[in-house]
């Protein structure tokens, strides 16, 4: 049998196109996920007054969704390090065990915050006294 030139070049081309399109997809893909998953910020403040409550106060959220964040809280030191982790959910009623009062080391505003049990830190001006009630 014989082939010429362009056979071959047609048939070489028909069996790798289909490779190098797939290529730059994979890597697109890939950096772009990449671009999502940054660390989150740490913001960091000096530890002005703590309480933790003998009875749990019960709270909850309205319509706003306030951010939840992890704290690191100095042993030696009054320091009071945040790192945001999520947020809690709208309209639910949740309960707080601990409060700190915090001033920012960057800004210097004083800001307090509320340990809301099994979930995290949370400012304490988007919590609400009370138990949420479903309004009619």
């Amino acid at each position: 049998m014989k082939f010429n030139k362009i056979t071959v070049a047609l048939a070489s081309l028909g069996m790798f196109l289909p490779l190098a399109a797939a290529t730059p997809l994979a890597v697109t893909t890939a950096s772009a996920a990449e671009k999502v998953e940054k660390p989150a910020k740490t913001v960091k403040f000096t530890l002005t007054k703590s309480s933790i409550y003998k009875k749990v106060k019960i709270v909850h959220t309205k319509d706003k969704v306030p951010v939840l964040y992890k704290a690191a809280i100095g042993a030696d030191r009054p320091t009071f390090n945040i790192k945001a982790k999520g947020r809690l959910q709208a309209g639910h009623t949740y309960y707080v065990s601990r409060k700190v009062t915090a001033k920012s080391v960057k800004t210097g505003k004083v800001n307090s915050f509320s340990y809301v049990r099994n979930e995290g830190w949370v400012y304490s001006k988007y919590l609400t006294a009370g138990i949420f009630k479903q309004a009619d």
